[in-house]
């Protein structure tokens, strides 16, 4: 049975690759090395995300999902941006890896080698973009995310989820967002 959750996530979305930063490294044995960092704009809008993202995980997981998604994920998001920068697969891969559960070396593992919110246990699960999109020129940039999946894989409750993060709104669908509005203790 498919189930599904929705959520926003506030701020002007940007894409990783739009003005990439080379950086040069130097190991404590001397050795040299390049490595290619997102850009400044897309790490900011990270930064913002994930800081916001225990409270959209703890909202997700207090109406029922269990987190991260396990399995073939369908994801259809309207990226609402405030300029256009960049190309739709941009925006969608940059939604992806915050998407992603944080991953761990095996062999040490205290080192994070990939970082992530946690909502789908990795963007290789991401089958289908579905009907995303991108909007420029929003007087309210986010992204709204619908992510579709197979509640069997997961054991998530029997009503889909939406979840708003930013302005923070928690609403079970299809109940009266009166009765269901909960505003949580932070400012944005």
């Amino acid at each position: 049975m498919e189930r599904e959750i929705r959520f926003s996530l506030y701020g002007g979305p940007r894409t990783k690759k739009n003005s990439p930063r080379p950086i040069r490294f130097t190991t404590k044995s001397g050795k040299s090395f390049s490595k290619i960092l997102p850009s400044k704009a897309y790490m900011k809008w990270y930064k913002r995300q994930m800081d916001w993202s225990p409270i959209l995980r703890s909202a997700l997981i207090r109406k029922g999902a269990s987190l991260p998604i396990m399995g073939p994920v369908r994801i259809d998001a309207t990226f609402y941006a405030d300029q256009w920068v960049g190309d739709a697969s941009g925006y969608f891969q940059a939604l992806g890896d915050f998407l992603q559960a944080p991953k761990f070396k095996k062999d040490e593992p205290w080192k994070k080698i990939r970082d992530g919110a946690g909502i789908i246990d990795d963007d290789k699960n991401i089958r289908s973009w579905g009907d995303s999109t991108v909007i420029e020129k929003d007087p309210r940039p986010r992204v709204d995310v619908k992510i579709t999946f197979d509640a069997e894989l997961n054991k998530i409750g029997s009503i889909a989820q939406s979840v708003e993060h930013g302005p923070h709104k928690a609403v079970a669908a299809g109940s009266s967002p009166a009765g269901a509005t909960k505003k949580l203790p932070l400012d944005w």
